[in-house]
């Protein structure tokens, strides 16, 4: 199976994402690595319309209130908004 540089990019960034903060991979990986996640953040923030956004940190914050890990939540309330047909592109 060939895998594009992109896509292991992709995979490696979301296996950090799980396990460490940006900030931790930086200490880790260096600073390059660092600014790169942070910059995928960026984008990432800017993909989306805002009110997946808020739609997102609301059921997130439901989750929490709830006893679910902060991490978790956030994937789970990501996952459901998708579902729900709010993580739509500018």
């Amino acid at each position: 199976m060939k895998i594009t540089k992109a896509r292991l990019k992709q995979i490696i960034k979301e296996e950090l994402e799980v396990v460490l903060t940006n900030e931790e991979a930086g200490e880790l990986f260096g600073e390059e690595l660092e600014e790169l996640l942070n910059e995928k953040d960026l984008e990432e923030k800017k993909k989306y319309k805002p009110s997946f956004y808020k739609a997102k940190e609301k059921r997130a914050e439901h989750l929490k209130s709830k006893g679910v890990d902060d991490d978790l939540a956030f994937a789970i309330a990501d996952k459901q908004m998708s579902k729900a047909g709010k993580k739509k592109k500018k």
